[in-house]
């Protein structure tokens, strides 16, 4: 990444929809300085930034970090390698949508087990001596365990479609 060309690449775009720096850094809700400071190169925008100044420019992000207008083969070959990365992120979330089934079922299948020995004691029924409420203990601990790694998995995974809007944008 060069700052001067993408400062350079800024300051034509942004002429090219007839807005002042003052404008544009309105726009953008940041001083008229600092687009100046972009434009000389001596700064970068913000990533944060990137995507409303893309937007505003009418510009892919890529094209914005290169300094550059991108030809359609380059533009063509950029979405390939955004799909391939597209299909590959989809084919992770069905592997830990699995996962989490699998942790889920194995979750509730221990919490039917323990659930049926509390009420009817099967395992006094297939053990000797005191190993059911071993058992009844472990199972009901898996049960939790198993659970919460599955409920976790669920709660704390961004999207792909949210990955995708994000990468797309950017």
């Amino acid at each position: 990444m060069n700052q001067k060309e993408i400062g350079k690449f800024i300051a034509s775009l942004r002429k090219e929809k007839q807005l002042t720096q003052e404008q544009f850094a309105e726009i953008l809700g940041v001083n008229n300085r600092t687009v100046s400071r972009w434009e000389n190169g001596h700064n970068m925008p913000d990533l944060s930034l990137l995507p409303i100044i893309s937007e505003q420019l009418e510009v892919d992000i890529a094209e914005l970090i290169s300094g550059r207008r991108r030809s359609i083969e380059e533009m063509a070959e950029l979405r390939d390698s955004i799909n391939v990365i597209l299909n590959k992120s989809e084919e992770e979330k069905e592997m830990k949508t699995r996962k989490m089934n699998i942790h889920l079922i194995a979750g509730l299948t221990c919490l039917v087990l323990a659930i049926l020995q509390s009420k009817f004691g099967i395992f006094s029924l297939i053990f000797k001596e005191h190993i059911d409420e071993f058992l009844h203990g472990a199972i009901t601990g898996l049960a939790l365990v198993f659970m919460i790694v599955g409920l976790y998995n669920n709660n704390h995974e961004k999207t792909v479609k949210q990955q995708k809007k994000e990468f797309l944008k950017g």
